[in-house]
């Protein structure tokens, strides 16, 4: 199903009403999934955190889980469903998102995904019959926007690996049981091996940015590579 994203209104969904049941039916086609600083943990025991560049072309890079072995699978999602105990906070928004509302961004737009099958005439409204936002939509927004936040504390994480120059490039051969290989290009790791040549000066200073934590989650969840090579392994035997 196509998105068709678009800013609440009061006076357009005055009506619409929002499911509470959880569909992750959206990422379905998507391999990779935004994953912010704050979860990194949790994550890394299910899921592998690499780093990708923000565009083909791009200096900047993200922060992401692998959920798929090719372009357009997610195999943690099944039948809409979502397969492991925690849930990426990112996943768990939908069907509502922030946008910026000019160039600057100075100001953002609560957005809804009118075409999601949790939006309709069905569950918990938006506004009341004043016209203001209900308990429901205020809980929402404030829980979307905090993801807002973490992204952009995880970008200048992710910036800071970059200023030491702990991003190397580290494509992916993933070889199944079966014989089959995979080879994922453009992604992005921690170098561990700079990172053990550090002085003690600079090694103080990443402790000092409260990031290590995160830094050796990361290279943990790299362990997860061969859990989705486990799960690609099922998809293609429950195929046949």
């Amino acid at each position: 199903m196509s998105e068709q994203i678009a800013p609440l209104n009061k006076e357009k969904h005055a009506q619409t009403k929002v499911k509470q049941s959880s569909t992750f039916s959206h990422v379905a086609g998507q391999h990779l999934v935004p994953v912010v600083i704050h979860e990194y943990v949790p994550v890394s025991a299910q899921l592998p955190i690499i780093f990708v560049r923000e565009t083909q072309d791009s200096e900047r890079f993200v922060s992401c889980t692998l959920m798929g072995l090719t372009p357009g699978e997610n195999l943690y999602v099944g039948e809409g469903n979502w397969d492991e105990p925690y849930v990426p906070l990112a996943l768990r928004n939908y069907p509502f998102s922030i946008a910026k509302a000019d160039e600057e961004g100075k100001e953002l737009l609560v957005c809804i995904d009118e075409a999601s099958e949790l939006v309709g005439d069905e569950g918990e409204a938006l506004f009341d019959e004043k016209g203001e936002q209900t308990e429901f939509l205020k809980n929402r927004t404030e829980q979307t926007g905090r993801f807002i936040e973490n992204m952009q504390i995880t970008a200048n994480f992710v910036k800071f690996l970059q200023d030491k120059d702990l991003l190397v490039s580290n494509d992916l051969s993933v070889k199944l049981e079966s014989g089959q290989n995979f080879n994922i290009n453009g992604i992005f790791r921690i170098d561990e091996e700079k990172l053990a040549k550090m002085t003690a000066e600079e090694f103080e200073e990443i402790r000092k940015q409260g990031v290590l934590p995160a830094i050796y989650a990361h290279l943990n969840s790299l362990q997860q590579i061969q859990r989705v090579a486990r799960k690609k392994m099922l998809s293609l035997k429950a195929a046949n």
